[in-house]
Formats: structure tokens, sequence, C-alpha cells
């Protein structure tokens, strides 16, 4: 198709638009909206709120629009901001529950579309034309809402056709709701409690409508004005290629940019930032808390792209997460400070944006927000999917009640939630996680370790375990192994159970050239999300002796047993001391 299509000549029944014209329609509209305004003050309709626990689990309609057009080209950027106010609309709607007998009002549920909500210029028809106006594209909203409003047997209380037809739109077969602020609404009231349900794929909008019993064969159908005849129309044409130049709204067809990706960084891991680096173009959005992290820096981007940053919010969560008294407040400061950042992030995030990489940890939180809503995205995994994690330690505390330790690393329902429908609609997910790959199966790109440059050493002879003392880390087994064997232990974290935790065990304070002492490195962990201790001991020689939830199968030297298996882990222990000629009960100091 070509970017410009042959000029156009008017028919009878078309007149070229006028400014003069544009301003009669600005002032018609500016009193309608104050009729409506004055209606809607004598005669409230109520906003609904969303709720997600009403149980209301039967679909009961369900209509759904392709989100991309392509009978233009050069309207691309009109596309893509038809989209974005989607997005925002999807996130005021969704999870919306109207009871029976009550009104659902469009405007009322999102009020006026709004530069400071986050809408863009999109696609409006206004007298014939489509023309970029903010806000533009809500009639493919309202669109899938009416005919969800059909199928389920609303009453249909106000409903608007549109005055041409789009070309691929609902008004072709008659079944169109066009809306304007505010005096073009579409209201519909259900005969029994609905949650609506708005959802954008990458390439459709779908509205279901829910409830908690299906729509009767004898329900009476929705009357007048919901079912109206289709009536001839004539077409409604771009401004961008209409071919008509002498229109006071005429524009110059031009290309579109190219289509923009967008990088959403949290944890600096080397292995995604060298990801990041070969596959980022210089047009593309990239954002992390911070342009230096713990594990590397974003900075080395900065020589193929233009690097952003949200500052404010990762300073905030720092200090929350340091003044945080204890492990269950240090991991709600961490989460909610992700939520804040993802915050930042999604209102610098370019419209035009079609494909996302985004952070593990700000994923819940974009999902829940919509800005990932008609956009295709890969996951950076950084941990286990919080219902995986939870299912872990919940079957491990049930073994261990005394150990209170392995009940407090809890997310939010909500949390949990959104982050599994979120991964459930991700395109892929990109770690070097051997275990959190083998989660995902086809859909996983596993990235290879960045295995730090350290010098090999000569052997000592402890036991080193990059702790900290915590159920969850393997600590349990490791001490009943440890007891049997007489050997030293050096622990490298801090001492999260009870004080005599290690009793029976010499245990030897950290040291920082814990490499050169260790005869082996030991992290029996049920959950270990960022094995870097465990990476410096395979790259220096030293024999590793971890479970596969460690994420390092595979590697040289690593050797895997399973969680809370102390007759294996001793075993494992064995081999490699006497393998190495370490002394048992004897300390390397």
């Amino acid at each position: 198709m070509s970017s410009a299509p042959p000029a156009r000549i008017p028919n009878a029944a078309e007149t070229v638009p006028s400014a003069f014209a544009a301003f009669v329609f600005a002032v018609k509209a500016w009193v309608l909206r104050a009729h409506r305004g004055v209606r809607n003050l004598l005669s409230p309709v109520s906003r609904h709120k969303a709720n997600a626990r009403a149980a209301l689990p039967l679909q009961i309609a369900e209509a759904g629009t392709a989100l991309w057009t392509s009978e233009s080209l050069v309207e691309r950027s009109l596309q893509l901001g038809k989209v974005q106010n989607l997005r925002i609309a999807a996130r005021a709607l969704h999870g919306v529950v109207v009871p029976a007998g009550q009104t659902f009002s469009f405007w009322r549920q999102l009020g006026p579309a709004t530069c400071w909500k986050g809408y863009v210029s999109g696609r409006e028809l206004r007298e014939g034309c489509l023309i970029p106006a903010i806000g533009g594209g809500l009639c493919q909203l309202s669109n899938a809402l009416y005919a969800a409003a059909l199928q389920s047997r609303c009453e249909i209380i106000e409903r608007h056709a549109h005055s041409r037809v789009v070309p691929g739109s609902a008004a072709e077969v008659g079944r169109d709701a066009t809306v304007a602020w505010n005096y073009l609404d579409l209201r519909f009231g259900p005969q029994q409690d609905i949650r609506i349900h708005v959802q954008l794929s990458p390439q459709e909008l779908t509205v279901r409508i829910l409830a908690a019993r299906p729509v009767s064969a004898n329900a009476s159908p929705a009357t007048a004005p919901g079912i109206l005849p289709r009536v001839p129309k004539p077409l409604a044409h771009t401004c961008t290629d209409c071919g008509e130049s002498d229109c006071f709204r005429h524009m110059e067809p031009h290309a579109s940019g190219s289509v923009r990706k967008a990088y959403l960084l949290d944890e600096c891991w080397p292995e995604f930032l060298a990801y990041v680096e070969e596959h980022v173009s210089p047009d593309d959005f990239v954002v992390a808390p911070a342009l230096s992290g713990r594990y590397g820096s974003a900075r080395q981007l900065g020589a193929k792209t233009h690097l952003h940053a949200t500052s404010m919010p990762a300073l905030w969560r720092a200090i929350r997460m340091r003044m945080a008294p204890n492990v269950p407040r240090r991991l709600q400061a961490q989460l909610f400070g992700s939520q804040h950042i993802a915050g930042a992030m999604a209102r610098d995030l370019p419209f035009e944006v079609t494909d996302v990489v985004v952070a593990q940890s700000l994923l819940p939180s974009l999902w829940q927000s919509a800005m990932l809503a008609g956009r295709t995205f890969e996951v950076l995994m950084t941990r286990m999917p919080f219902a995986r994690l939870h299912r872990l330690l919940d079957d491990a505390g049930a073994r261990n009640p005394e150990l209170k330790t392995l009940r407090e690393y809890r997310a939010p329902r909500a949390m949990i939630d959104a982050e599994q429908e979120a991964l459930a609609s991700a395109q892929r997910v990109i770690t070097p996680h051997a275990a959190i790959a083998a989660l995902f199966g086809e859909r996983a790109l596993q990235l290879p370790w960045s295995i730090p440059k350290v010098a090999r050493v000569r052997r000592g002879r402890m036991v080193v375990f990059p702790g900290p003392t915590v159920a969850r880390k393997g600590a349990l087994a490791l001490r009943s192994a440890l007891v049997a064997l007489h050997c030293d232990l050096m622990i490298l974290g801090r001492n999260l159970e009870q004080a005599d935790f290690w009793q029976g065990v010499r245990v030897l304070p950290p040291a920082e050239q814990w490499l050169e002492r260790a005869a082996v490195v030991v992290q029996p962990a049920l959950v270990e999300d960022n094995p870097r201790p465990l990476l410096r001991a395979v790259a220096a020689g030293v024999p590793v002796i971890c479970t596969s939830n460690c994420g390092l199968a595979g590697l040289p030297g690593v050797t895997t047993v399973e969680f809370g298996n102390v007759e294996q882990l001793r075993t494992a222990l064995t081999a490699v001391l006497t393998h190495g000629n370490a002394c048992l009960g004897v300390s390397n100091q």
C-alpha cells in the first residue's frame, strides 16, 4: 500500500471543512456539554468501583476488535496514540462492578480525557474527518462495550451512532457507539450484577462481562436505541491521506518514525547489561533506578543510547530498606519501593513504544497500571515467581513449623496475581538462572552466567557458607551435617535465626580473604536468586555444593543436593573434603 493515495474529489454530499464551520461546531459542542452537565447535576449517575472479590465468575459476553489497522501507513503515530488512550481507559474500567438495576455511564467512569491523565493525540472522527485529538480512539472501547452489553442483555439507555463509517469498525454493521465528552455518552443498565473486564493484547482489545449466572434464553433483548439497522453513510477519511489539500486541517503525509523499544531495568546484573548492550538501538528508551549498581553499571550502555534514571524513587527505596528493623519489613520496603519506581518509569515511557523488556521487580506494578497492555514484552527474571516461591516456602514451613523465618518472606495477594497474569502474557523470559529458566520451557532464554575475574586460589581447609543464617538458605541442614563432620565454618552473612543456632559447630568470623581459606563453598538453599559468592568460588576453582534452586546447573565444580536432605549433604561434603585432602576438625587459621 502506498503511503499517499491519489487525491480524492468530494462528492455532492461532502464539503471541504472550513475554519468557520469548525468554530460553529465547537460552540455547539460547548453548549451541549453545558446542557449535559446540568442534566448530570439534576439526575446524577453513580460512578462504580472495581471489585475483584465480587463473586461473578461466569463470562456472559465477549467482544474483541483489532488494535491496528493498515489502511494508512502514514498515520502510524495516531494508531500508537489511540492504543495509548485505550491503555489509560482500560485501567479505569477494568474490574468495575455494576449492580443490577443501576446505570453504567462511559464518561462518568472515565471523566474527561486530558493530557495530565496520560491521554495523547489519537484518531478522532469529527465532522466527517479523522483528525488528531487528545483522547482520540476511545470509540473503539465504547464500540466493544456496547457489543458486550448487547450480548449480556443489558438495557441500552443511551447510544449514538457515528456520522461516518470508519473502515473495519463496528459502524459497518450498525453496532457502533460513538462517544464525545460529555454530551455523547454510552449508558446501559444490567439485569444482574456484572463485572467489566477490559484487556489489551499486543494485537486486540477485548471486553468481557462476567456475572453470577448465565443469560437466560427468555431474557428480554436490548431495546431501542440498542440495535439500529445499518444505514448508508459516507466513508471517513484521515487528514493525512485524504488528498484534499484545500482544507484548513490538511497535514502533509509523512512516514512515522522507527518503532522504539524500551528497556526498564532494575537489578543491573552483568548478564542483563550484556544482553541489553547487544540488542539496544540508539532510538530505544533505556531507564534504570540508578545508572550504577552493586553488580554492574548501566553507564556502559551510554555509548549506544541515551539513558534515563529514576533517582529519587530509588533513593527512597534504599533508605526505607536500610531502616527496616527486620526481614519482613525490609521485603515490604523493597516491594513498595519498586512500585514507586515502576510508576515513575510508566509516566516517562513514550507511548510510541510497542516492545518492552522489563525487570521482574517492576512487572506486577506495570501490569496493574495497564502500561504493558497493547505491547509485547519480555521479562528479565531475577527470582522465582511469587506463586512458585510461596509454594516452596509453605511446603518447607509445614515440615518445620518451629522455624518462623520460613513464613516471613511473603508478597501481597494482589501482587502475586498480577505477576502471574503478566508472566502468562509475556512473550519470553530472560535469565541466567537455570532453575528459573526451566519453569518456562521454550519461552525462556537462558543467558550464560557472568563469571567474575578471580585468580584461582589454593584451596583452604574450611567450609564457607555465604549465608545469611536463615532456614530458606539451608542453614538447618548444614548445621546438622557439620555437627557430625566436626568442620570449621565461616559464615559471610548475618544470623537471622536464634542466637544459639550454630551451637555444636565452631563458627569463625567472616574474613575478607574468605575464598583463599575455603575448602568448599556450601549453599543448600531452598531459595537463592543471585548466587554471586558461588560464582566467585567457581571462578577460583573452589568446589561448590548447592541445590538446583541456586541456578548453577551445568557449571564446572558444582555439586547439587536436595534441599533439607542432611545425609545427601553430609555425603557430598565428605567427598569434596576428602578429595581435597582437607583435614576435618582442624581449622586453617
